[in-house]
């Protein structure tokens, strides 16, 4: 039994009629009629009658037919998986301490996105405890911080000169826009030092790479 006839048959149970099962399947109707009679023939039993022009399936058919479909929707509903999870967007974590949020951080998505990639980001917030942990087990990709602590697992690589992102961007003004509306006062902070958080033990994939490629080189602009 081959999966081909498993299609075949289906086809044929569906239309109950050869000459256009075969026109749909793109098969001759004696190729057809082949597969149909050796799987017959393996199954040891009538799966179609004649009935003038047209087939409809036998007892036994009907059962095989209700088989059929559940084994081949779990068998395309796991190639229809496996292939979404190919075209799944690569998602990076990115942790940082709150005053960073409002201001810094939409600044420097929106210029790394700038260049095209189709990286997206999910934004955490944390205090510096529980950014270096999440970094170091690798909850999160990477983190920023205001402050620094001695880790020999993580690289806390000064950010404080870089100034790569001075541009007000749309995120940005709907941020400040919002915040007005509710009666919240935008209190940015200015951070005297800032640092990006990274693991030096971790694999890095792809887009983490390039990330981290993009922070070192705006590190001194």
């Amino acid at each position: 039994m081959t999966l081909s006839q498993l299609y075949y048959f289906r086809k044929l149970a569906q239309l109950e009629h050869y000459t256009k099962a075969a026109q749909e399947l793109y098969i001759s109707q004696p190729s057809l009629s082949a597969s149909i009679s050796s799987l017959e023939d393996e199954l040891k039993v009538k799966l179609f009658q004649k009935s003038g022009r047209n087939i409809h399936l036998t007892d036994t058919g009907r059962q095989f037919y209700e088989i059929v479909c559940q084994c081949l929707n779990v068998l395309e509903a796991g190639i229809e998986d496996l292939q979404s999870q190919g075209e799944e967007e690569t998602v990076i974590d990115l942790v940082c301490e709150a005053p960073l949020l409002l201001d810094f951080i939409p600044k420097l998505l929106t210029s790394f996105q700038s260049y095209g990639d189709s990286i997206k980001f999910h934004l955490h917030c944390d205090d510096l405890s529980g950014i270096i942990t999440g970094v170091r087990s690798g909850k999160y990709s990477f983190g920023f911080s205001i402050t620094q602590r001695y880790d020999p697992d993580l690289v806390f690589l000064d950010f404080t000169s870089a100034n790569a992102f001075p541009q007000e961007t749309q995120l940005l003004s709907k941020s400040r826009s919002l915040l007005s509306v509710l009666s919240v006062t935008d209190e940015r902070v200015e951070p005297k030092q800032l640092f990006f958080v990274y693991s030096k033990m971790r694999y890095l994939p792809e887009a983490e790479q390039k990330f981290l490629t993009f922070i070192k080189q705006n590190q001194s602009s």
